[in-house]
């Protein structure tokens, strides 16, 4: 009876040896390379709306420039009209949603953000919240700033919808984005012919 039992615990051992080690394999190498590739994806996924966005900016700024120099005295092509910062945050809001909403884009939300002067020019501009898909963001982006007149993207920030796990690998990548969107603002002239 001794040795049945002895033999039976020595099978079990066995057993238990035998599963055990693939699951020491499993969560000292695999889990961790695992985990590791999901996070290099999302960085990839981040730097990929990043290069969109930086070569965007890069194709954009030379021709604000070529439309600048082309027509000096009309700047309806590089800036927005209106008689007041509130006319023109409400008409940069529809148009962004428009634009965000074509590429597939959800528009959840937009707040004013202070207005800014730089080089003389004054900008009005809105803080949106956007949710959607990495491809669906990036082409946003492109539509956001290859917009007539121009829209300046100013500050992003990319999060990912909860957390990669093994079993959501193959679906695609869904990020939550903060961004600042600005636009040049033509200022109305006031009764005394001077700018506002």
């Amino acid at each position: 009876m001794i040795r049945i039992l002895a033999t039976t615990v020595r099978k079990l051992a066995a057993l238990a040896l035998v599963f055990a080690i693939p699951l020491a394999l499993w969560l000292l190498l695999v889990q961790p390379l695992w985990q590791s590739y999901l996070d290099t994806q999302e960085k990839l996924a981040e730097t990929a709306v990043r290069y969109a966005r930086f070569k965007s900016m890069a194709d954009q700024e030379s021709a604000v420039r070529q439309a600048a120099a082309a027509a000096p005295g009309d700047r309806s092509k590089i800036e927005l009209s209106g008689e007041s910062a509130a006319i023109v945050q409400a008409s940069l809001q529809s148009t962004l949603q428009t634009l965000v909403s074509e590429s597939g884009v959800g528009f959840l939300s937009a707040q004013a953000t202070p207005p800014k002067i730089e080089d003389g020019i004054s900008y009005q501009g809105l803080q949106l919240v956007l949710s959607g898909e990495l491809g669906a963001i990036a082409d946003g982006l492109r539509r956001i700033e290859e917009h007539r007149p121009y829209f300046f993207v100013d500050r992003i920030e990319l999060r990912r919808q909860g957390m990669a796990t093994e079993d959501e690998s193959y679906l695609p990548v869904l990020l939550d984005v903060t961004m600042d969107v600005y636009a040049a603002h033509a200022s109305a002239p006031t009764e005394s012919g001077q700018e506002n």
